[in-house]
């Protein structure tokens, strides 16, 4: 239920919440639903959206994923779950099931393929990891032409110096030597 699940279980932070853990939701009506644990400790309890749930090891609160919506529907189980889970440990998964290939020997072209149970969520993984690399090498093509500026800001400070350190040595020759411009003399 990639993006069609009715709720969205919102947390502070991901350190927090026990990973691989099936927490089982029940939608009971349109303000409340009941969250089971099993575990350790067996929970069961039953909450409003929105009010946050904060105990063994585990701090999130369930909203509805559209008001507009009806989040209970009359006739259905109302019945889902979910975990958490580590988000380098997704990363693994994902790096594991990521199939590169160059489009032709030689190429400087590869074709990306990466297979799931939910086709929508691995095309938005394939296009956001997409994005991800375009913008690390448009940041990497910055910092070289930022860097490229600043050495040639310093090579062009460095001659200016020269130069001027140049004009002064030359007109304390001219002054130590008494030679005269004629031309500006005239």
């Amino acid at each position: 239920m990639y993006k069609t699940c009715p709720f969205r279980a919102v947390y502070d932070s991901l350190g927090l919440e026990s990973p691989g853990v099936k927490v089982n939701i029940t939608i009971l009506n349109e303000q409340e639903y009941r969250i089971e644990i099993d575990g350790k400790s067996n929970i069961n309890e039953t909450k409003r959206f929105g009010e946050k749930f904060s105990k063994y090891g585990f701090d999130f609160k369930i909203e509805p994923r559209n008001p507009e919506e009806s989040i209970y529907i009359e006739g259905n189980s109302n019945k889902y779950y979910f975990y958490f889970t580590y988000p380098g440990y997704l990363a693994s998964e994902y790096r594991a099931k990521l199939a590169v290939a160059p489009i032709e020997k030689d190429a400087s072209l590869v074709t990306l393929s990466v297979s799931g149970f939910v086709k929508e969520q691995e095309a938005d993984y394939l296009n956001k990891l997409m994005d991800e690399y375009l913008k690390y090498g448009l940041d990497n093509k910055n910092q070289t032409a930022d860097s490229t500026i600043k050495f040639i800001d310093l090579q062009l400070k460095l001659i200016l110096k020269d130069l001027s350190d140049a004009e002064i040595n030359m007109e304390k020759f001219r002054l130590q030597n008494s030679f005269i411009d004629i031309s500006r003399e005239g």
